[in-house]
């Protein structure tokens, strides 16, 4: 989750979690989002079912009351927009500033989530998990921060998914060569026992006499006997 309510953060932060595909918070920080967590997806939750098309939530609706509930919808998008699909508390935080971020921090503490966080000179940098000393204020040096946090998210999505892959496939090819190994195992024991026995009589490379449908043999015996 990544945290940037102040100004010159809100902008950097929101394009960087897009890019990395991760939740963001650039508009106040309610108290409780991460400590009263039930209650922020019922919000989310009631967010969800004022924008959903065809509604029957404004039908049989005044005008003033449709106005009441169009201000709550965008109220709640505002506060909500960048964790509307967290379906559950986050692994980590990125904090921009350290200090101005400090209700954040203490609840993810409480919670015992790690925080990584930008911390200036007026910040103690043992209130977070992985402190990264730099200057908070600077627009330039927060793209610099974020932009390679979310690369570094990129890039462990990639390994993780590559080694995925490979165990997919592994597991493919184990099932596979199981497959064939039981396909061999019922094709010799289907195979009717008279042709194994005649196949071990004439062997590969022996040629067996081809007779004709109704040719009498019984003569080219007899003179074979005699």
């Amino acid at each position: 989750l990544f945290v940037g309510t102040k100004k010159q953060a809100q902008d950097i932060v929101q394009q960087e979690a897009d890019k990395c595909g991760m939740f963001y918070i650039v508009e106040r920080w309610l108290g409780g989002t991460l400590t009263n967590f039930s209650t922020i997806k019922k919000s989310i939750k009631r967010l969800k079912m004022l924008e959903k098309e065809g509604s029957n939530l404004y039908e049989n609706l005044t005008k003033k009351e449709t106005q009441m509930l169009n201000r709550e919808r965008v109220k709640l998008a505002d506060q909500h927009r960048g964790i509307k699909d967290m379906r559950r508390l986050p692994d980590a935080i990125i904090v921009v500033d350290a200090q101005y971020e400090d209700t954040a921090i203490r609840e993810a503490k409480r919670l015992d989530i790690p925080v990584i966080a930008i911390v200036d000179s007026n910040t103690d940098p043992n209130k977070v998990d992985y402190p990264i000393p730099a200057n908070d204020d600077s627009i330039r040096t927060i793209q610099l921060i974020i932009a390679a946090l979310a690369d570094a998210v990129n890039e462990a999505h990639g390994a993780a998914a590559d080694k995925d892959k490979k165990k997919s496939e592994k597991n493919i090819k184990a099932k596979v060569a199981a497959q064939l190994a039981t396909d061999g195992e019922v094709k010799k024991e289907s195979v009717p026992e008279e042709v194994v026995k005649v196949a071990a009589e004439n062997p590969v490379g022996e040629e067996t006499p081809e007779v004709l449908d109704g040719e009498d043999v019984s003569e080219d015996t007899t003179q074979e006997e005699e």
